[in-house]
């Protein structure tokens, strides 16, 4: 099984959006990104770090550069390209 799936079956077994179809995308090592197969969530995306059979919900700093890394930060980034938040 994998990480996602595992993420998926722990949402279920505690009827977090029950009714809804959703599924976890792995978007950067191990970050996984919820997304719905219709629109229910407006807002921030919900990601969860995978840390052996721990889900930690990630928030702040760690949140600002798992989504700056999915979409698509520049490789390799010189320091003083960093964004603010990962100083």
């Amino acid at each position: 099984m994998t990480d996602a799936e595992r993420l998926e079956e722990w949402y279920k077994k505690r009827g977090i959006l029950k009714g809804v179809e959703f599924h976890f995308t792995n978007i950067y090592d191990n970050y996984y990104m919820l997304y719905t197969v219709e629109p229910k969530l407006y807002g921030r995306p919900i990601i969860y770090k995978v840390e052996g059979d721990d889900f930690i919900f990630v928030h702040g700093d760690e949140y600002k550069h798992a989504i700056w890394v999915h979409a698509g930060s520049p490789d390799p980034v010189k320091p003083e390209e960093v964004p603010e938040f990962l100083k």
